[in-house]
This record gives structure tokens, C-alpha cells and sequence, in this order.
């Protein structure tokens, strides 16, 4: 049996360790508004809660920073997570999407 697995983030300091071991890259590419719509909403369903992807004790919580770096990322880190896609992935299945029905027929496809 072969291991699998699925990663999430912008971590970009370890993005070379992590796409070394990928074989598909999935870059979801949302505009800023979309971005922080979902944020909020996902801070609001769980506000005081512990979200079932964290630690246990770990409650949700929205701040100043957390904000401005989702802002701020299509500007601050878009262009960098971009180049290291087109560095590290070459032989590698790479979906780029920027809408949400572009995802949906993609796994639409899945399903074929």
C-alpha cells in the first residue's frame, strides 16, 4: 500500500520540501474578497469553538495580523507562491484555479 496524503497552505519556506514529495499541485487562487468573505465565515461558525481540522484546546480566533495577511497576500505573496509552482513542479500534474465552478468541474471530472 502506498502512502497518501494532502497538504493545504502557503507555506512557502518549506513549499520546495513539500512539492518535492507531490505529485499534483493544487493552487486555489481566490480574489481577496472571496478570501476574507471565507474567513470570517469560517471564524463565525466556529467563534469559541475548537474547528475539527485543529488541536483540541485550540479555539478559532480572528485578528488585526491574520486579516491584513490575507489582504495583503495576492499582493505580498501571490507572485512568490506563482514562481515557485513554475520552479519545483515540472513533471507534475499543476491545477490552477481562481473559481469556485472551475473546482467544480474539475472534480466533476473526477467522477468520469
Amino acid at each position: 500500500m502506498t502512502e497518501n496524503w494532502i497538504i493545504d497552505g502557503n507555506y512557502s519556506r518549506a513549499m520546495d520540501k513539500r512539492i518535492e514529495c507531490a505529485d499534483t499541485v493544487i493552487f486555489l487562487d481566490f480574489n481577496r474578497y472571496f478570501c476574507m468573505f471565507r474567513v470570517v465565515k469560517r471564524w463565525w461558525k466556529y467563534r469559541g469553538k475548537t474547528r475539527p481540522e485543529l488541536a483540541e484546546g485550540c479555539p478559532d480566533k480572528l485578528d488585526r495580523e491574520f486579516l491584513a495577511f490575507v489582504w495583503n497576500w495576492q499582493k505580498a505573496g501571490r507572485a512568490k507562491t506563482i514562481a515557485l509552482i513554475n520552479e519545483l513542479c515540472d513533471g507534475k500534474a499543476v491545477y490552477h484555479f481562481k473559481k469556485r465552478k472551475e473546482i467544480r468541474r474539475f472534480l466533476e471530472g473526477l467522477d468520469a
